[in-house]
């Protein structure tokens, strides 16, 4: 399989799993979590300021938001990262490739993993503080905000990086076209 095809349905398979997961209603997705926990927002879009809130929006999602906030992280919160890291490993390793960054090229290859890990360790403090609630976790209400903004960052690195690389190098044809044209 060539590259090119490779990501291509790399692409297609990230598209048919975010898609659904942030925009349709039924049971594990964002829409369906938002209509049965009393409009409350997941962890990942907001994240919060501060243990107190943190443990208000956990009591506001009620026990049927709290129910379906665990079983949303146990399957399609689950499936979302790893529908998205072959696409941004082979996005990255073209524009890696193609830009010759070098050895510093291969840690732009940590972020997608990172990103997944990242991704694991707050949907798992997610599942205990909901599975203990409504006794308090410290460890995990602060580990909660870390994770979600540290696998934003490494998820927000990949993706500007490989559009960069994608914009740059559709520039960079173009240019050499109208050249020789």
């Amino acid at each position: 399989m060539t590259e090119r095809r490779a990501f291509t349905i790399s692409l297609i398979a990230a598209v048919l799993v975010f898609v659904p997961i942030h925009f349709l209603n039924f049971k594990g997705t964002v829409p369906h979590f938002v209509q049965i926990a009393n409009g409350g927002t997941i962890f990942d879009r907001s994240i919060p300021d501060s243990s107190t809130e943190l443990y208000e929006r956990i009591e506001g999602f009620g026990e049927d938001g709290r129910r379906e906030y665990v079983f949303r992280n146990l399957t399609t919160d689950f499936v979302l990262p790893f529908a998205l890291l072959p696409l941004l490993l082979l996005g990255l390793a073209r524009v890696n490739r193609r830009f010759r960054f070098g050895k510093w090229g291969h840690i732009l290859l940590v972020l997608p993993v990172a990103f997944v890990l990242l991704d694991l360790v707050e949907n798992f403090s997610v599942i205990w503080l909901i599975y203990r609630f409504p006794d308090q976790q410290p460890f995990a209400s602060e580990l909660l905000p870390i994770a979600t903004f540290s696998k934003r960052l490494a998820v927000g690195a990949s993706v500007m990086t490989l559009l960069v690389g994608m914009l740059s190098t559709i520039a960079i044809k173009l240019l050499r076209f109208r050249k020789f044209s």
